[in-house]
């Protein structure tokens, strides 16, 4: 989900809330966009309020995975504005998050319970100081070649586990779902929101039938995920490794230049620019003046507008944008 500011609710600002019957945590800030918010919290009770529970963790580490919320004194909750609709569809929504629940691999963010508060659905997870699209922002262009095939490949890593395992497609790409945590030592990036592609799917379907293209278009911006979805979404729903590889190479294009090839102008004028291949050629010119050989066709292999001649195999990919 694109986050930013919440404005209409900042009375809930301050209030407390709890997840279970040992800690309190009081709402720092709350930031939403798409179908949700997420809530910025802080632990107000005291690590040590349940004794016994530290003492047996001590002696018994094993266990402490049971209980890593305890140990979180900063947590991000997401949760969803619309409670009626999570109410009705509460075993869908409960899946899609359980899937996510069970994803526990490198460089994927950890979802560390699901939980209902007052009838509300909360998805808990950690709280990361920072997100890709920050780092984009900030750095307009400078983030360098070496440092954007580090974080290119780090994301990589983190999709190829998951497809790996469990072969899940994210469908959801963008640097607002990749989660940066930094810190003295390092720095690591963190692959968010799994299962939220398949909410927003399952009620804002992704469809070129609408009677309102303009309707359409103002949902899948104001979702954030326009800029980075692959031509065939538009006209099937596609759930091949291809559709993530696209939004790969429009992430590694973004990290490079600062922005997307896309000629600025309307929601609707954007997805003009997708059907039609503008964007491929606006990359192909920019790419080839800017940068070798090697590192052009990487990028523009992961953003072809025939799926058919994109990466289909992770292992390539790595080992493309590693030589690059």
């Amino acid at each position: 989900m694109l986050l930013r500011a919440q404005r209409g609710n900042p009375g809930m600002v301050g209030k407390k809330i709890r997840f279970d019957d040992v800690y309190e945590y009081e709402i720092e800030a709350i930031k939403e966009g798409g179908m949700g918010r997420v809530l910025i919290l802080n632990r107000t009770s005291s690590p040590h309020r349940n004794p016994f529970l530290q003492e047996m963790i001590k002696y018994q580490p094993s266990i402490a995975d049971k209980y890593s919320i305890v140990y979180r004194e900063k947590l991000a909750a997401k949760t969803f504005k619309d409670n009626d609709l999570v109410e009705k569809n509460k075993a869908l929504f409960e899946r899609e998050l359980r899937i996510w629940l069970n994803l526990d691999t490198i460089n994927v963010a950890k979802l560390l319970k699901v939980a209902f508060v007052d009838e509300k659905l909360f998805a808990l997870m950690p709280f990361y100081n920072s997100n890709l699209r920050k780092i984009i922002t900030a750095e307009k262009g400078c983030i360098g070649v070496d440092n954007s095939k580090l974080i290119i490949l780090n994301i990589i890593r983190g999709l190829y586990e998951v497809f790996k395992k469990f072969k899940l497609v994210h469908q959801d790409l963008k640097p607002e779902n990749i989660l940066v945590d930094i810190s003295k030592d390092k720095t690591a990036f963190f692959v968010s929101d799994w299962g939220i592609a398949n909410l927003q799917r399952k009620f804002c379907p992704i469809s070129l039938s609408r009677n309102s293209l303009d309707d359409y278009v103002d949902t899948m911006t104001g979702m954030g995920t326009l800029p980075y979805m692959s031509p065939e979404r538009f006209v099937d729903y596609s759930t091949h490794v291809t559709v993530d590889i696209f939004s790969i190479g429009m992430i590694f294009f973004e990290l490079l230049f600062g922005h997307l090839p896309y000629v600025s102008g309307s929601g609707t004028t954007m997805l003009s620019q997708i059907v039609h291949q503008d964007y491929f050629h606006t990359a192909e010119c920019l790419l080839k003046k800017n940068f070798d050989k090697r590192i052009t066709a990487v990028i523009l292999k992961c953003i072809h507008p025939d799926m058919s001649k994109r990466y289909s195999d992770y292992k390539r990919l790595v080992v493309e944008v590693y030589n690059c």
